[in-house]
């Protein structure tokens, strides 16, 4: 009696994969066309990992499929194909397994759909303090990870991700000056993207604040003068201050109540006096 003979022939029919396969939300198929055999049923199977596996053994049950279908990536990483033919006829043995294939799957670049929600901070002037430069970030369903933020004077976007903040109440300035945010979506744990590129958005200009002074103390006009042949100071400066003690108070006389003179400013305060009438 005859003995059956080992099936030599894996796969008669085509059998081709993708091997541009990039990592979505979703199992990505792995093999674009299953392949088939006079002899016996075609079997696949699929490892996902990091180093060359070991062989599996040859098997009609998991990981083995006679579905293409089946042989999918779900996340990126580095996947091996086998195949072997699984008898049909009392002529032939089941084949030995094959390695077909190795295919690497990369995760998607990330991206940002759009920053129209994006809105700056319009009360900005000069404080002395930080000053936070936009009231509301990216919407982050609009990201494909979990959004940064950074803000410097350059409208060219930085090539390091060093400093970026997750909060916006973060990005802050203090310096007169036209700011840009730099913005991107940090790749999220389960890997299907990678970093999105640093976008721009800008610029953002925090202006000069006029100085202002404390509430009740400002210089005021001494009352009650009178002629004395000499001099006398014609204004009280015991309580003035400027908010946050901000820059100096200089004095000047003028001859006009409502406009101010042009010239003659000085910090000296002894200097505003008079003799005559």
């Amino acid at each position: 009696k005859a003995s059956p003979v080992n099936n030599t022939v894996y796969v008669d029919g085509p059998l081709t994969f993708d091997d541009t396969a990039i990592n979505t939300p979703k199992s990505q198929d792995l093999i674009t066309t299953g392949g088939t055999s006079s002899e016996g049923d075609v079997y696949y199977a699929v490892i996902r990992s990091t180093t060359e596996p070991t062989t599996p053994s040859a098997s009609t049950s998991a990981p083995w499929t006679k579905t293409t279908a089946d042989i999918v990536a779900d996340v990126p990483g580095d996947y091996y194909i086998y195949t072997y033919t699984h008898h049909t006829t009392n002529n032939y043995t089941d084949s030995d397994v094959k390695f077909e294939k190795k295919i690497t799957v990369n995760p998607k670049d990330g991206y940002i759909k759009d920053t129209s929600d994006i809105t700056p901070n319009t009360n900005l002037g000069y404080t002395g303090n930080p000053i936070q430069l936009i009231t509301q970030g990216i919407d982050p369903t609009k990201a494909t990870g979990v959004l940064y933020y950074s803000s410097g004077t350059s409208s060219t976007a930085p090539t390091s991700k060093d400093g970026f903040v997750t909060d916006i109440e973060d990005v802050t300035q203090t310096a007169v000056a036209d700011y840009y945010i730099y913005y991107y979506a940090k790749a999220s744990t389960n890997g299907y993207y990678n970093d999105s590129s640093i976008g721009v958005y800008g610029p953002i200009s925090l202006g000069k604040s006029q100085i202002t002074f404390v509430e009740g103390k400002v210089p005021t006009a001494k009352s009650g003068l009178t002629y004395s042949g000499s001099d006398q100071a014609l204004i009280d400066v015991t309580n003035v201050q400027t908010t946050d003690n901000i820059g100096v108070v200089k004095y000047a006389f003028g001859d006009n109540g409502t406009t101010a003179p042009t010239s003659g400013w000085t910090e000296d305060v002894s200097t505003i006096i008079k003799t005559n009438a």
